[in-house]
């Protein structure tokens, strides 16, 4: 009896932790990338794209991140679908493709 109240009290504790450790998921890529789309090239985000074979990308556009040193590229090949790219040009990594959010407008 007394080791499940501990096992209660225990999981309590670790689901109250989680609740407050784990950052707001609500924040969507309108959200954390404002602004307008831009369609300038950036040599270092499209040489980026190039090096980890981003595909459909014969037209990209691009937002900074409101605090962050990433960019999220829309891009849109021959069939018209967006896809998202998150470059990180200081580290030279890119993550994606990905479906854009809802509320992102596109370009």
């Amino acid at each position: 009896m007394v080791w499940r109240m501990r096992t209660h009290i225990i999981l309590l504790l670790a689901a109250a932790f989680l609740a407050v450790a784990v950052p707001d998921a609500g924040a969507g890529q309108a959200d954390e990338f404002p602004g307008s789309w831009e369609s300038k090239d950036r040599p270092d985000v499209q040489k980026l794209l190039f090096r980890h074979r981003a595909i459909g990308c014969s037209e990209r556009f691009w937002r900074k991140h409101r605090s962050k040193d990433e960019v999220l590229v829309y891009c849109r090949d021959r069939d018209k679908l967006g896809r998202i790219y998150i470059v990180l040009p200081r580290e030279g990594n890119v993550h994606g493709p990905s479906d854009p959010d809802k509320d992102l407008p596109p370009p």
